[in-house]
């Protein structure tokens, strides 16, 4: 499938409908500005990301990427992102918050202040 990712600028340029959508125009007279995903990402994040910490320095989750690519590609809105990732994170912090054996350990094994033992070993909670 088409994406436009990859895409040099001048061709995106031509296209006014989105990539897996339409045809490019081949009039110098209706060629746009500024590639249209290259605009729907800025005005994304200017209007609902300015407030995310550190928001170039983490890398994003595969699934978030694609999901993104698959909205330019197709015209989708990238409002519906946004409903995605707040289910997303709303699942793994449910995950977090479950309180199972494994969970336990894996967070008390990544904590410093507590002995690295298993309690399938001592049964008994460690003393801080």
């Amino acid at each position: 499938m088409r994406s436009c990712f990859g895409c040099y600028l001048d061709q995106l340029v031509r296209h006014p409908l989105p990539i897996r959508v339409g045809q490019p125009v081949m009039e110098d007279d209706k060629v746009l500005s500024i590639p249209k995903e290259l605009w729907r990402l800025v005005d994304y994040i200017s209007t609902r990301g300015m407030e995310k910490v550190d928001l170039f320095l983490q890398s994003g989750d595969q699934s978030e990427i694609d999901h993104i690519v698959e909205c330019l590609d197709t015209g989708k809105s990238l409002d519906d992102f946004s409903t995605l990732l707040a289910r997303q994170r709303d699942r793994r912090r449910l995950a977090a918050l479950t309180l199972t054996r494994r969970n336990v350990e894996r967070q008390l094994a990544a904590s410093s202040r507590w002995p690295r033992r298993s309690f399938a070993s001592s049964r008994a909670w460690p003393s801080p």
